[in-house]
């Protein structure tokens, strides 16, 4: 026999209300989950973006530590150079000192007044005052040296 599922049509009708009901909570579900695949497309492509970003700088920054290295030797051994050039320079400055003495002892043993050896008791050439006066941003100074000039000058 042919079996009618719904007994009468009020029973139908109250069947079709719920498939009907079930049908919109299902479209529902369906753009939900629509929306969402197109805003996971949208984040992978932000997430691609942000991995190649990454892996550029990283890339900078292996750069730049490599550049740091280098420049820390380099910073090593201009260090090197300064010292043994600070000890050569203390050596000639105990060279020029025992030089100056030297000198006043020869002077001292030919029966002469001890000469003044001294860079700053010694007279500057007119071209040393120039070069002075250009160097100079002191105005005392600047002064001083124009009229020891002046009178070096008077004086030839």
């Amino acid at each position: 026999m042919n079996e009618v599922p719904f007994r009468n049509l009020a029973s139908a009708r109250e069947e079709y209300i719920k498939l009907a009901e079930e049908l919109s909570a299902v479209k529902l579900v369906v753009a939900r989950t629509e929306a969402l695949e197109a805003e996971n497309s949208d984040l992978k492509v932000q997430f691609e973006n942000a991995q190649k970003s990454m892996a550029e700088i990283t890339g900078q920054l292996a750069s730049r530590d490599n550049l740091l290295g280098t420049k820390d030797e380099e910073i090593k051994t201009l260090s090197g150079n300064l010292s043994v050039l600070n000890v050569r320079c203390a050596d000639l400055e105990k060279n020029a000192k025992s030089v100056k003495a030297q000198a006043r002892e020869l002077v001292a043993a030919s029966a002469g007044p001890p000469a003044p050896v001294d860079n700053s008791e010694m007279e500057m050439t007119e071209n040393d005052l120039i070069r002075a006066m250009a160097a100079e941003t002191d105005t005392k100074k600047l002064n001083a040296l124009y009229r020891q000039l002046k009178a070096q000058r008077a004086g030839k």
